[in-house]
């Protein structure tokens, strides 16, 4: 199974990725700056490229947030829909 944890390099992601992955589950991770808590067996995904995620995840949790002010619609919007997609194909 395969989940999506977007914030997964903060505190709370990082530890919902370690537990996902001793579940034995596949952990696809969104970052902001930096990606040094992130597990290598994980795939990341810079926040500024959300567009690039493809796949069916049984979820997808938003844990943390970089929004820019003059961008706040699009990225949220993106956002939304990831969140809202459920366990349907974000192709």
């Amino acid at each position: 199974m395969k989940v999506l944890v977007i914030g997964a390099n903060g505190f709370l992601g990082r530890n919902l990725v370690r537990r996902y992955l001793e579940l034995g589950w596949n952990v696809d991770c969104v970052y902001n700056d930096e990606k040094k808590f992130i597990p290598k067996q994980c795939k990341t995904y810079h926040i500024s490229d959300l567009e690039k995620i493809k796949g069916s995840y049984v979820a997808i949790f938003l844990l943390s947030a970089f929004i820019l002010y003059n961008d706040f619609e699009t990225l949220d919007k993106r956002l939304n829909e990831l969140s809202l997609g459920g366990n349907t194909s974000l192709a």
